[in-house]
């Protein structure tokens, strides 16, 4: 199973943190987040992957997620961690984590969910999901990229200027995240709500003031879980990693401490 292409920063064998970036995006995108975290805790490590389909990933399918995610972390020496994802990656995560407890004993949700239940809107998802798909495959994707940005999903009190996210994504291959969007949309992707109270791990659930409906979501997970807290921060929407990246960093770092003990000689819970 091929490892996914990784950035790693911090010390070498230290408590780890996994980090999975979000839909059009990279592990690069939390660099400033990562950095304030060094900063905070000099001893972690932080795993910045890029997901299939993305970045350095481009050429890696979405199938078989957990196994390609387990062999990153083979491949990086890295036996357990908390494991953090925003939004698609905080979807990802948590599959992960469900799966794998003992492998990743701490989860932390950034503007996520555990998934759509209704099969109603499971269905209407998909669909638009495919339409999404077909306009990257046929269409310009310098206008997907326009479109994508002004989804009102994304309105916020700190929203800014697009220069720098058209910038950074305009590198991304429109074909491979067709694929991603076909393959990991929310619509195909299985509902995970019935199985958070099985997980024993520690749990951080965060999400923006201004995003209602991802703080609902937030407060429900974490309602759901048997070990977790919900963290809303103030005057956000829902691209926390690009507004509000310091904030964030320093909120799960008041989090780690009491549940950073997933360093190599650390037996899992």
């Amino acid at each position: 199973m091929d490892a996914l292409k990784f950035q790693i920063l911090g010390a070498k064998s230290g408590p780890a943190l996994v980090c999975l970036h979000g839909f059009l995006g990279t592990g690069s995108n939390w660099l400033p987040f990562a950095e304030e975290i060094l900063r905070l805790r000099s001893d972690a490590q932080i795993l910045l992957p890029d997901l299939p389909g993305h970045g350095e990933s481009v050429s890696i399918s979405p199938e078989n997620f957990v196994e390609r995610l387990t062999a990153t972390l083979v491949s990086a020496a890295i036996p357990r961690a908390a494991l953090a994802g925003y939004s698609l990656g905080g979807r990802l995560a948590l599959s992960a984590a469900l799966s794998q407890p003992d492998r990743f004993p701490v989860f932390l949700g950034i503007s996520t969910t555990a998934g759509i239940e209704s099969p109603e809107e499971r269905k209407s998802r998909r669909e638009a999901d495919a339409q999404l798909a077909m306009r990257l495959r046929q269409d310009s994707f310098e206008s997907f990229l326009h479109d994508w940005w002004n989804f009102p999903i994304f309105d916020s009190p700190k929203k800014k200027n697009s220069a720098n996210f058209l910038a950074s994504r305009r590198t991304q291959n429109p074909a491979a995240l067709a694929e991603v969007l076909e393959k990991w949309s929310p619509g195909v992707l299985p509902s995970l709500w019935n199985e958070l109270p099985a997980y024993l791990g520690d749990a951080l659930l965060l999400a923006g003031e201004a995003d209602s409906k991802y703080s609902l979501l937030a407060r429900r997970m974490a309602e759901s879980f048997r070990f977790a807290k919900t963290q809303i921060l103030p005057g956000c929407g829902h691209r926390l990693l690009e507004e509000a990246p310091l904030e964030l960093a320093r909120a799960v770092a008041d989090f780690l401490p009491a549940n950073f003990r997933i360093g190599p000689s650390t037996p899992p819970r």
